[in-house]
C-alpha cells in the first residue's frame, strides 16, 4: 500500500467516525429529551403563576411512555406550551405522588398558580394531546 492510499483510508475512516458521532448526537436530540426541562416534584408548586403550565410524568422503564414521548414533543412544537418533565422513578419526593394519587405513568398535569387543576392519564394520540396543552 502506498502513502496516497493510506491517506485515503485515514480520511475515509475520519469521515465515517464524524458521521457516526453526528448520527448519535442527532438521534439523542431527536428524542426531544432536551426540549422538555427536567424538574423535581418540589418545583411543581412554583409553576403556573403566569398562566397554565404542564408537567409530563414518565418513567424510563415505561413502554407507554416511550411511545408517548415523541407525541408530547410534537404537541409542544405545535402549541409552544410550557411543559416540564419529572421522572417517576428518579424522583425522591414520593410523598407528592402519593398525595396526588399518581401511581401510573404517563401522566400530564396541568398546573395553575402552583396547583394541579387537571390531570390526563395514559398515552394519547397527537391531536388529543394538542387539545390538552393548548
Amino acid at each position: 500500500m502506498n502513502k496516497k492510499s493510506g491517506k485515503t483510508i485515514v480520511i475515509i475512516i475520519g469521515i465515517v467516525a464524524l458521521l457516526g458521532a453526528g448520527y448519535l448526537f442527532y438521534s439523542d436530540e431527536s428524542t426531544g429529551k432536551q426540549k422538555i426541562p427536567e424538574i423535581f416534584t418540589e418545583q411543581i408548586s412554583e409553576l403556573g403563576n403566569s398562566g397554565k403550565e404542564f408537567v409530563y410524568i414518565y418513567s424510563e422503564e415505561c413502554s407507554a411512555c416511550d411511545f408517548y414521548f415523541p407525541i408530547v414533543v410534537k404537541a409542544i412544537d405545535k402549541t409552544r406550551a410550557s411543559m416540564y418533565q419529572v421522572d417517576y422513578l428518579k424522583n425522591e419526593n414520593t410523598d407528592f405522588f402519593e398525595t396526588n394519587n399518581i401511581y401510573n405513568v404517563p401522566v400530564i398535569l396541568e398546573i395553575k398558580d402552583g396547583k394541579i387543576i387537571n390531570r390526563y392519564e395514559g398515552a394519547k394520540e397527537l391531536q388529543e394531546t394538542v387539545n390538552i396543552i393548548e
